[in-house]
């Protein structure tokens, strides 16, 4: 086109100039095509692998071995190993693609430069290898950096699931600090990672630099000494077939550390593939049980059942593979029998009812089953975050009378009635929403509801009161119970051994061994049994016809949290303006950047772009000058001062982005989300999926650390390029920015058909992984009792489905990508024509200079702009996280409401509105505690409008549906021993709740003479709701239900010193509490007696002597 200017005007000209101009429409237009359709054949290869590989990752996490079940390593497989191997994979086909390119160009390159085309060749050839070599430590360093980010999301999610108990014991400041540490040892395993990327961007971005320096130096040199001059012809048909070498070349060279990234995650994955049991070990049978390959099982013949449901013959079972738990096994269960199993603490129980399950290591010995199916139960109740129906049908389908006797034989029923969902409410994950008590009957009744042959359960007594336990036991273990009406196998582990007269067999474990086991009647004389009894003294004997089956149920204080999760929280994206801008997310991100940071950056990378303009500027100049000696050494030296200066500015823009840039975003929107999670109140955490909290500090925070920096850089270097490319082409032919009106038209258009669907399905995107992260979660939480059901094929199943439904949004963002690739494409098409049509027209008019560098800058606009459009995209998906942590910062409701993590719209306090300062340094001294007229929710709850108020109603009171405590008013002077008794759903754990800021307090009605108002709560005298919950918890010490630990020696675990404390205790086992100061005896809510315990014992009526007396410990063994 250059040379065809320069040519004299007529008829044959102007019909060459008509044949260039079809040849450039028709070679842009197929460009624009054929890449499209080629990067739509990657997104649907990219969305098929990806299927793949989540699907392969869940199917280990059903086989894998107890032991090997790591919370975090399968969420950080699938969100970060994945897309890992889906970015490497985006552009493997680049590398064959440069080959070919790279050929046709340097031939192009030996056809007009001769000798002088070996320069480019052999800085290509240096760059390849120098790239290669520094990307090549990638794998190692990955790996580092996936093992800490893997580590900080498993404490994330067990950080998630133990928010109560976190909250209890006051460590949420400690827990905050540990998560930090864990965020910056992440951070500095992934600064080597970046510092290798920083290298071998410096090398790629700067090849096209060198490659013109190298080859247009030879050739001026040659020149100087004879050889061809550079004219504009050579210049700009050289120049063009050297952004076809160099620009797909550093793509791929930039892709290199993105190879060996996803070599690093699929060899990950392989590690994880490969761990644990073989893939042949363990499948599902045709009745749902599992087997290890080290157990012996016998088919059977099923006209004839054998009358050994278990034989274990010396068997020893670990639970790892380094040393037996277990010795010695000998043991035979009969089938239609009820053995109980009891022994002290440790004693072995649990590994035995494991190792019936197969779900342990088999060292020696025998153990022979016949595998008909088990239902299990295990110690900690394993239940989805999903309704308590659902929870109790698992798998099988529902029958309605048999739905009814199974709950009604677990003492559900009068749950399901106070629940304002009925059986139809969330049990929030891990079941948070529910108390002990009612999860064990929750997995019970699920355990009785699939009608297995064989039921095995851990344990599932403990957490009930003495009346609960006794009406289920005689419902479901009963000599008239549902399992032996079932005529169910029954292995029962437990503490309470009043019940042993009622099975037909017990076994007696101490230290890993059986010491007896036979029917009750033969062992009630032993030693071995004398020594477990005891253990259990305040136990006594119980028949089942103590227990009509008729008797009130007990429910639990938690059935009004139950019912808030069934109201489950809308996470803070589901009230995201979609169709809002990225301009208010990128300004927050940039704004955690730092302005200063984000200034230099932007003056670094302004300078490399004037820089590398003025490089192909100077070229023009070059070959104007060829022909003089003394002005081509002038322009030679001036063309090598702007190469030093445009290769130091991109080599420190690049630089400071990758090092300084980048770590600080990091750190700075972890420590925000972090901040927001850990202040969150505690009922916004029982309505929010642990799936969904855990995905975030996944997915979004490893978005932030990859895709978002280098994305951003990305995007901004190739608008830089972009732009300078196309004031040279205004520059060359300015007719042409007539067209600026009409482009920017034709922009906006795209922009709001484009970004109008893009970010609804970014967000999408982002969100269909949290009910897929959820259930690999919940599956690994709970792969024994899944196996043991032999539900691996319906969860496999319950996966695919919510695998296709993140599917879909995955591969419509590309789908929409690949369609803006497309138009823009186009578009530039267009530009093209319109360009050569004016030099066509106006050829006489034009300077061939300018002309050559317009066409190359267009041609590089091509090129650019499907950078720009990919760097783009990435930058979209990357902010799409950014503003889930926005919001996610700003909107999660906060205790200390006067101390948001950020700037805080939308805050939640546990108590009335009051100012926070802090207590001072001694409080509490002396312990003493004031319940003043409290009536208290797990729910928050609008304020009552006051007598003043011109409605024509009174307000109404605290809805009794919805509080917990009702008018409680309770004086516990300093140093007294508080025992809290009651039956189950009396209000026990509520009111000692209400101590840590975990329940909202309610406003009362005031009355006529200005008093009631809000209930109070005082800890020497000091309301704790002028007190920040934070240094509440951290001065009440608190036992919760389900501890906590942080990790240590037991020493600095356990604290022993309470003498001068006060304390106040939960008692199902009343005899524990016999020698407190005072007990509280609780009934619906409220007080209904205080006093001495044994005070109480000696009064007749009393309510405290009648709990104690149906337990039968109204005498304590000294």
């Amino acid at each position: 086109m250059v040379a065809y200017v320069q040519k004299p005007i007529n008829s044959t000209t102007n019909n060459e100039g008509y044949g260039l101009l079809g040849a450039f429409a028709l070679n842009y237009t197929f460009l624009a095509v054929f890449s499209s359709w080629y990067s739509q054949d990657v997104a649907r290869f990219l969305t098929k692998l990806r299927l793949v590989l989540i699907s392969e990752i869940y199917q280990k996490a059903l086989q894998i071995t107890s032991q090997d079940v790591n919370l975090g390593s399968a969420t950080v497989l699938m969100n970060v190993d994945v897309e890992k191997v889906l970015e490497g994979f985006k552009n493997l086909h680049n590398v064959w693609e440069v080959a070919i390119s790279a050929a046709i160009a340097l031939y192009i390159l030996y056809q007009k430069l001769k000798a002088a085309f070996v320069a480019p060749l052999i800085v290509i050839f240096l760059s390849t290898l120098l790239s290669s070599g520094i990307g090549g430590s990638v794998k190692e360093r990955q790996l580092n950096w996936v093992a800490a980010t893997e580590k900080r999301v498993t404490t994330i999610a067990h950080v998630a699931s133990s928010a109560k108990g976190i909250r209890m014991l006051g460590l949420t400041g400690a827990v905050h600090r540990m998560v930090t540490a864990l965020r910056v040892d992440e951070v500095s395993a992934h600064r080597y990672v970046r510092k290798i990327m920083t290298y071998v961007w410096v090398v790629s971005n700067l090849i096209f630099q060198m490659s013109i320096f190298s080859t247009y130096m030879t050739f001026a040199i040659i020149a100087l000494y004879g050889g061809k001059s550079l004219d504009f012809d050579i210049l700009f048909t050289s120049l063009s077939a050297l952004k076809l070498v160099t620009s797909p070349m550093l793509s791929v060279l930039q892709n290199i550390p993105e190879f060996q990234s996803a070599a690093a995650s699929l060899y990950r994955i392989q590690v994880y593939l490969t761990s644990g049991v073989d893939d042949e070990a363990v499948e599902d049978d045709g009745n749902g049980t599992s087997v290890s390959e080290d157990v012996e099982l016998r088919a059977l013949d099923n006209r004839s059942r054998p009358s050994k449901v278990f034989e274990l013959s010396h068997a020893s079972f670990g639970v790892d593979r380094t040393r037996p738990l277990l010795h010695d096994i000998t043991l035979g269960i009969d089938e239609d029998s009820f053995i109980m199993v009891i022994g002290k603490v440790a004693s072995g129980k649990s590994v035995l009812l494991q190792s019936l399950i197969c779900e342990t290591g088999l060292f020696s010995g025998t153990l022979k089953s016949n595998g008909s199916g088990i239902a299990f139960c295990p110690q900690t109740p394993w239940l989805r975050n999903a309704t308590l129906r659902e929870n109790i049908l698992g798998e099988s389908d529902f029958e309605q009378s048999w739905y009814e006797s199974v709950t009604w034989a677990c003492g559900l029923k009068r749950d399901f009635a106070e629940l304002k969902g009925g059986d139809a409410s969330m049990v929030g994950s891990r079941g948070i929403s529910l108390s002990g008590g009612q999860k064990n009957r929750i997995a019970l009744a699920r355990a009785l509801y699939a009608r297995k042959p064989v039921l095995v359960i851990d344990d599932m007594l403990s957490g009930l009161d003495h009346t609960t336990e006794g009406i289920v036991f005689s419902r479901v273990f009963g000599r008239n119970g549902l399992l032996r009406k079932m005529k169910c196998t029954t292995v029962l582990s437990t503490h309470s051994v009043r019940w042993a007269p009622q099975s037909d067999g017990v076994v007696v474990m101490s230290d890993g061994r059986i010491t007896a086991h036979g029917p009750y009647a033969e062992l009630a004389t032993s030693s071995a049994f004398l020594e477990a009894y005891d253990l259990h003294s305040g136990d006594t004997e119980s028949s089942a016809s103590d227990f009509d089956g008729n008797g009130p149920e007990g429910t639990s204080d938690e059935n009004n949290l139950a019912s808030a999760s069934a109201e489950a929280a809308v996470e803070p994206e589901d009230g995201y303006d979609r169709r809002a801008g990225d301009f208010r997310t990128l300004t927050y991100y940039l704004k955690l950047v730092g302005k200063k940071v984000v200034v230099t950056y932007l003056v670094l990378m302004t300078l490399a772009q004037v820089s590398t303009s003025l490089q192909y500027i100077w070229l023009k100049e070059l070959a104007r000058d060829s022909d003089s000696p003394e002005s081509l050494r002038k322009s030679i030296g001036i063309f090598t001062t702007i190469t030093a200066v445009d290769v130091f500015f991109v080599a420190v823009s690049l630089s400071h982005m990758t090092m300084v840039f980048a770590p600080s975003s990091s750190l700075s929107m972890h420590a925000h989300q972090l901040a927001a999670f850990m202040g969150a109140h505690f009922s916004y955490l029982v309505t929010t999926d642990v799936g969904s909290i855990t995905n975030r500090f996944s997915q979004d925070i490893v978005l932030v650390d990859t895709t978002l920096a280098f994305a951003w850089v990305n995007t901004t270097y190739t608008l830089f390029e972009d732009t300078a490319n196309f004031a040279i082409l205004i520059v060359a032919t300015p007719p042409i920015a007539a067209l600026l009106p009409f482009l920017a038209g034709i922009g906006y258009a795209i922009q709001r058909v484009y970004l109008r669907t893009s970010r609804q399905i970014r967000l999408m995107d982002l969100e269909a992984k949290a009910p897929l992260c959820t259930h690999f979660l919940e599956t690994l939480a709970g792969i024994q009792t899944v196996r043991a059901y032999g539900w691996r094929a319906a969860f496999r199943a319950r996966n695919d489905r919510l695998l296709e439904a993140s599917q879909v949004p995955f591969y419509l963002l590309h789908a929409i990508q690949n369609w803006l690739k497309l138009v823009l494409e186009l578009m530039v098409a267009g530009l093209v024509v319109v360009l050569v049509g004016l030099a066509i027209a106006l050829r006489d008019k034009i300077d061939a200079g300018y002309l050559g560098l317009a066409l190359v800058g267009a041609m590089e606009l091509g090129g650019g702009i499907r950078l720009l459009v990919t760097a783009w995209t990435e930058l979209e998906t990357a902010l799409s996280a950014v503003a889930r942590i926005r919001l996610f910062s700003t909107q999660t409701p906060q205790e200390d409401s006067s101390s948001p993590p950020a700037t805080t719209t939308s805050l939640s306090s546990p108590y009335p509105s009051s100012p926070l300062s802090p207590p001072p340094p001694s409080w509490p001294q002396h312990g003493s505690i004031t319940f003043r007229n409290i009536t208290a929710s797990y729910q928050e709850q609008p304020p009552p409008t006051s007598s003043s108020s011109p409605s024509p109603s009174p307000s109404p009171s605290p809805s009794a549906a919805t509080a917990v405590l009702r008018n409680i008013t309770l004086t516990i002077a300093a140093g007294e021993k508080i025992g809290i008794c009651g039956r189950t759903g009396s209000g026990k754990s509520s009111l000692v709740a209400t101590l840590f800021g975990l329940l909202h307090l309610q406003q009362q009605k005031q009355h006529h003479d200005g008093g009631g108002g809000g209930g109070q709560i005082l800890i020497d005298d000091v309301d704790v709701s002028t007190v920040r919950v934070a240094a509440l918890r951290s001065r009440v010490v608190a036992l919760p239900q389900e501890p906590f630990f942080l990790g240590g020696t037991t020493g600095e675990i356990l604290r022993l010193a309470f003498v001068d404390r006060t304390v106040v205790a939960i008692a199902h086992r009343l005899n524990t509490i016999l020698d407190f100061d005072r007990v509280v005896v609780m009934e619906r809510g409220e007080i209904v007696e205080v006093g001495s315990p044994r005070v109480l014992l000696d009064t007749e009526g009393s309510l405290f002597k009648a709990l104690v007396e149906a337990q039968g410990q109204g005498k304590r063994k000294d």
